[in-house]
């Protein structure tokens, strides 16, 4: 099975280097804080950002939920203001294996970034059925290599999450956004 850790691995550590050596350094002092999740974004905004990831599923529904959440101020370059990493609901216990946003036991996905230019408050989106976001574009994708319950229907995950971001109808964005963090 092949893994996307070491071009991520790789990608991480250029971003890191191009923004010089004392940045580097206070960047990976937080990656020795923050070792579970780290994500990054590129294209036209460009930043690293440090996470967690939250999973649970509720078995009176059969519905579980997997979210990123961002667990320090996001790092970043260029003009984003706010970077939602993203998150999936589905039908079904967490399991191994990779889904994306137009599976059908997909119900919603999700990640969107704002940038803070007028009129929009984001202004790149990858949405499937999305709370707080009615606009169907974009493509989100998530694996999980490793699955194992926790406490009261959590669970612990290891894997990788991408989404490719679009700019959002009326937005002044432009070009893309890819969203990846491994996990």
């Amino acid at each position: 099975m092949r893994t996307r850790l070491p071009a991520l691995t790789l990608a991480l550590a250029t971003l890191l280097l191009a923004a010089g050596p004392g940045r580097a350094a206070a960047a990976e002092v937080d990656r020795a804080r923050h070792p579970g999740c780290v994500g990054i974004y590129t294209g036209s905004a460009r930043g690293v950002f440090w996470c967690k990831i939250v999973v649970a599923h509720d078995p009176r529904t059969l519905r579980s939920t997997f979210r990123i959440e961002i667990d320090d101020d996001v790092q970043m370059t260029g003009d984003a203001l706010q970077v939602v990493p993203g998150g999936f609901d589905w039908k079904g216990p967490p399991a191994v294996g990779v889904m994306q946003s137009g599976d059908a036991a997909v119900l919603s996905a999700w990640s969107w970034l704002q940038t803070g230019q007028p009129p929009n408050q984001v202004d790149y989106a990858a949405a499937r059925s999305a709370p707080k976001y009615p606009v169907e574009q974009g493509q989100v994708r998530l694996e999980l290599a490793g699955v194992a319950p926790a406490a009261a229907g959590a669970y612990t995950v290891h894997g990788s999450f991408s989404a490719r971001l679009l700019p959002t109808p009326g937005s002044k964005g432009f070009g893309e956004v890819v969203v990846s963090v491994i996990f």
